[in-house]
């Protein structure tokens, strides 16, 4: 059986230490859901009632994969291949597919700073600023050739950054912009 645990949105399930891949198992503090594990717990009858109860809860409940926190349809809104490749730099540390990501997971921008290599992003095309940044403290070269344009304040940030900066999908830099990033120290 399954531990449960409070406060706990998502956890690894340690009962099987011979699988390689962890299974993670969900969790919520919404009275219908604790009624129901209760009843589990209890070894209690499960009633129709209690299952339609549930419906809307379960519909909100939040999983956490890679540091975000976000709902099943967003979840399933990533491709497959972005979460192969984010499970791979996390737990084997191969940052070489990288630049195909189409989403970035908080851990996963962490594990690519922490690897001092290059960063490459080639198909992902929007960058938060908390995510850029992350990216501009990076000290090698940054090849962020996804996006077509950046908010002023995302350049400002970039302009500080020290490696080579690679931003060859601009399609558009307003004269503002330019004068920012001609400050920058590295190659651009």
């Amino acid at each position: 059986m399954n531990k449960f645990k409070e406060n706990k949105i998502f956890e690894k399930n340690e009962s099987s230490p011979d699988v390689k891949t962890p299974e993670y198992i969900g969790f919520s503090k919404k009275p219908d859901i604790v009624s129901v594990k209760e009843k589990i717990l209890k070894n209690q009858v499960i009633t129709r009632e209690d299952t339609l109860n549930m419906i809307e809860d379960i519909k909100k409940l939040k999983v956490s994969i890679f540091g975000q926190e976000m709902t099943k349809k967003e979840l399933g809104e990533i491709s497959k291949e972005t979460i192969d490749i984010s499970k791979k730099i996390l737990e084997e540390n191969k940052m070489g597919n990288a630049y195909k990501l189409t989403y970035l997971f908080p851990d996963v921008l962490e594990a690519l700073i922490k690897s001092d290599r290059p960063i490459f992003f080639d198909v992902l095309t929007f960058f938060t600023d908390d995510q850029i940044k992350k990216l501009s403290e990076h000290k090698n070269d940054l090849w962020l050739d996804g996006p077509t344009s950046f908010t002023d304040n995302q350049i400002e940030i970039l302009s500080r950054q020290e490696g080579l900066l690679s931003l060859q999908g601009l399609t558009s830099l307003t004269d503002h912009q330019a004068k920012i990033l001609f400050k920058h120290n590295g190659d651009l």
